[in-house]
């Protein structure tokens, strides 16, 4: 007996066809967004793993910038540090070594770029699948998965164009999106825009623009009533993504805040 939960016009495709999707995607958004509309397979594996691996290219390749940032900014002695005992002494000086290890430079910024790609993706793909199902929709959780999936495959671009930066300039990248409007030493409602702004680039703004290309189609709701709710998960979702840099902010670590979620 057919899933009655699901749209009739569902069929089986072979997970081979979904590799055009990376070109297609660029050029042809309503396509690949119409293919997955009536596909029940798992089509988000291809562009999760490929943003997997770019991720992981991006954290190697700015592990050198990463180790010269913290070599020009270690912390220095404190005036009493002559009147510490030997043991306190060798701890702070193994803080600083451990500082420069791989395990700081590559691991740790490897580790929270990858749970915050995967988290954000399940996360923004439970929300429009709820929202979407109480405006009407019948699509399954898969549906909205592999939509969110593909739709992200712009942020490929960014960490490749970050992997050379990091190379190139052996430089940290301080200020991402528009956050180098505000100034580091910005308090108050400024700290907030500053993470908010974050999250806003060229890949961003490109990643936006697909979910509300492909929200009706996905959907199968009336355009208007699509767009608008996904609006309303983006609000959402942006929100939650911003929660652990507001916690550390009133914690005191402004100078380390950032928005958890990758997309």
């Amino acid at each position: 007996m057919a899933d009655e939960n699901k749209p009739a016009h569902v069929q089986i495709e072979s997970p081979k066809r979904h590799w055009r999707y990376l070109l297609e995607i660029f050029y042809a958004p309503r396509r690949v967004f119409n293919d997955l509309a009536n596909i029940e397979v798992n089509a988000w594996r291809i562009p999760m793993l490929l943003l997997t691996a770019l991720i992981i290219l991006a954290a190697l390749a700015g592990g050198p910038a990463r180790l010269q940032h913290t070599l020009m900014n270690l912390e220095q002695p404190p005036d009493d540090f002559l009147y510490w005992t030997p043991e306190q002494q060798n701890q702070f000086a193994e803080g600083q070594i451990a500082m420069q290890g791989p395990l700081f430079t590559v691991i740790f910024p490897m580790i929270g770029s990858l749970a915050g790609l995967w988290l954000g993706w399940f996360l923004l793909s439970s929300i429009l699948h709820l929202l979407m199902t109480l405006k009407g929709s019948r699509q399954s959780r898969e549906a909205y998965l592999n939509f969110v999936a593909w739709a992200a495959v712009p942020f490929a671009l960014r960490s490749l164009v970050q992997s050379v930066a990091l190379l190139s300039t052996r430089q940290v990248i301080n200020y991402p999106g528009l956050s180098g409007l505000i100034s580091q030493q910005a308090g108050g409602w400024r700290v907030y825009l500053g993470l908010v702004l974050e999250l806003v680039d060229l890949y961003g703004i490109w990643f936006v623009i697909l979910l509300l290309v492909g929200s009706p189609i996905i959907s199968d709701l009336k355009t208007s009533k699509a767009i608008s709710t996904a609006l309303i998960a983006l609000l959402i979702f942006i929100v939650l993504a911003l929660i652990p840099g507001i916690v550390r902010t009133q914690l005191g670590g402004l100078g380390a805040v950032r928005p958890f979620i990758y997309f």
